[in-house]
């Protein structure tokens, strides 16, 4: 069972793009790091 999801993100910075349609779930007990 997912505790967090998240779909489809998108990032700009200005005129650069940092991510484009980034997806992803932590499941329960999972830990996890974003940078």
């Amino acid at each position: 069972m997912a505790i967090l999801e998240i779909h489809d993100i998108h990032v700009y910075y200005g005129n650069i793009r940092a991510l484009h349609g980034i997806s992803f779930a932590v499941e329960e007990g999972r830990i996890v790091t974003l940078i």
